[in-house]
């Protein structure tokens, strides 16, 4: 799953980044059925809220 914006700022782009490789991994593993409909955009919204928090996370650490 490969989602490209037009022009989004660094911190947006990575978390899409992120959520992107999260929910890859799920399917990779068959933890979830990409021709589920439901179940994928539950994951997406999962892995974004995931995301950033992580990134946030990662972020406040190196501060």
């Amino acid at each position: 799953m490969s989602v490209v914006l037009s022009n989004p700022n660094p911190r947006k782009q990575r978390i899409i980044e992120i959520a992107s490789e999260i929910v890859d991994t799920k399917v990779e593993r068959g933890e979830l059925d990409p021709n589920d409909e439901g179940a994928m955009d539950a994951a997406c919204r999962e892995a974004v809220l995931d995301a950033k928090t992580l990134y946030d996370a990662a972020v406040e650490y190196v501060s």
